[in-house]
C-alpha cells in the first residue's frame, strides 16, 4: 500500500513537472510578432490615375472607422476603379495598431500592382 502511494506521488509530481516546464513556452508566444505571407493580386489597375486617390479614400475611410468601432468598410470609385476595402481587428489591438496591421499588406500589394 505504501509502494502503491509512492508510485502515485511520483507521477503527480513528474507530470506537474512537466507542466510547468512546458507553460514557459506557451505563456511567451508571440503569434502576430511577424509577417507569415502577404498575398497579392496580380492584375494591374485598370486606370492607376484614378485607383491611388480611390486607394487613398478608401484606406482613409477604414482607418476613421477602425478608431470608433474597431472594424472598417468603405466603396470609393465606379466600374473598374471601384475599391472595396473591409477590416476588422482583434480586440486586444489597440485602434492605432490595427490601423497600421491593416495598412501594411495594402501598401506592400499597392507597390506590387502599380
Amino acid at each position: 500500500m505504501i509502494m502503491m502511494k509512492k508510485a502515485i506521488t511520483s507521477s503527480s509530481i513528474m507530470i506537474i513537472v512537466l507542466v510547468i516546464l512546458l507553460l514557459p513556452d506557451s505563456l511567451f508566444a508571440e503569434p502576430r510578432a511577424q509577417t507569415i505571407k502577404f498575398i497579392c493580386g496580380t492584375q494591374l489597375e485598370h486606370n492607376t490615375t484614378i485607383y491611388v486617390p480611390n486607394f487613398v479614400a478608401t484606406m482613409e475611410n477604414i482607418s476613421a472607422q477602425i478608431r470608433t468601432s474597431g472594424f472598417g468598410i468603405a466603396v470609393t470609385g465606379s466600374g473598374p476603379d471601384t475599391n472595396y476595402g473591409l477590416a476588422q481587428c482583434y480586440g486586444d489591438l489597440s485602434s492605432v495598431d490595427c490601423v497600421f496591421a491593416m495598412l501594411k499588406p495594402e501598401l506592400f500589394c499597392l507597390s506590387a500592382i502599380l
